[in-house]
């Protein structure tokens, strides 16, 4: 839209005001709906990737979904390529720590470390590049909301344009002189009767047709959430090299937990300060630890 505005400014301003033979009047003003038809076109498949074809939209987000979320203390970070790395915990202030989650534009404050600890152990962040079915799931519905306002921004820019040349046009006014030869052709807008003449209804028309159609982060939202049924994460698989990673990953765990009660074992020899599961749960709850 930003390049298209101006596109169409330029060719109405090459009109607009200007004497013209009355026999060539209405060639003129084809060969205007059929440059800016072109534009418009132009700009809707801006909306595209020029690699695979497919909605630009649709690549941002799944690119967000897919990257990979990682924990690096003291905050957590969004790594991703293209520009979409996002701090996660992006302000430690004397007395507080903000948590700032704004890739989904959430955040929230914890005054310890320990709060903010336990906020992500009670709320794991979940890696969704490794349901891969479920990221494309979301993607079809982006796409199908974009080529849904893709053709609803087609219709609408094509009854716009088709004004111009309108035997009675709510955006072009035709003054011909006298002797019926020549006309001056005006774009009708806010000021069309003073000079020098700022905007045109046409071309506001025409931003109102992106304006109202443009895909959103509202619409998006709605769309998603009329599938939210068969958008559950729950219902996707997990990728089999996350489930293995983990699987090692919880032996690991279970290996440092038995030497860790090993070692607790071996060095609880005072009687009057056991090191039972109590000493344990408070020494796990004052370091922000995970309690077993």
């Amino acid at each position: 839209v930003g390049l298209l505005v101006p596109a169409v400014e330029r060719e109405l301003s090459k009109i607009d005001g200007q004497k013209f033979d009355a026999c060539a009047v209405e060639e003129l003003l084809h060969g205007l709906a059929a440059r800016i038809e072109c534009f418009v076109g132009s700009a809707l498949l801006w909306l595209k990737t020029s690699g695979d074809e497919d909605f630009q939209l649709v690549a941002e987000i799944s690119a967000m979904l897919r990257a990979p979320v990682c924990a690096v203390a003291p905050r957590l970070s969004v790594c991703a390529a293209g520009g979409l790395a996002t701090r996660f915990w992006s302000l430690r202030g004397h007395e507080r720590i903000l948590a700032a989650r704004s890739l989904f534009g959430t955040n929230k404050t914890f005054s310890t470390d320990l709060e903010r600890n336990k906020a992500v152990l009670t709320q794991p962040l979940v890696q969704l590049h490794q349901y891969p079915a479920f990221v494309a799931a979301v993607s079809d519905v982006v796409r199908a909301e974009c080529k849904r306002a893709t053709s609803k921004m087609a219709a609408a820019a094509t009854k716009v344009i088709e004004e111009l040349v309108a035997d009675v046009s709510m955006y072009v006014r035709v003054r011909p002189n006298e002797a019926c030869d020549q006309a001056t052709v005006d774009f009708i807008g806010p000021s069309t009767y003073t000079k020098p003449k700022h905007g045109s209804d046409f071309v506001d028309a025409l931003k109102t047709v992106f304006l109202r159609h443009l895909p959103s982060a509202a619409s998006l939202k709605r769309a998603l959430m009329a599938n939210a049924g068969e958008l559950r994460l729950s219902l996707f698989e997990e990728d089999e090299s996350a489930k293995t990673k983990r699987r090692a990953l919880d032996e690991r765990i279970d290996r440092t937990r038995d030497v860790i009660e090993s070692l607790i074992g071996a060095l609880d020899i005072d009687q009057n300060k056991p090191l039972d599961k109590k000493w344990l749960y408070e020494l796990q709850r004052a370091k922000g630890l995970p309690v077993d």
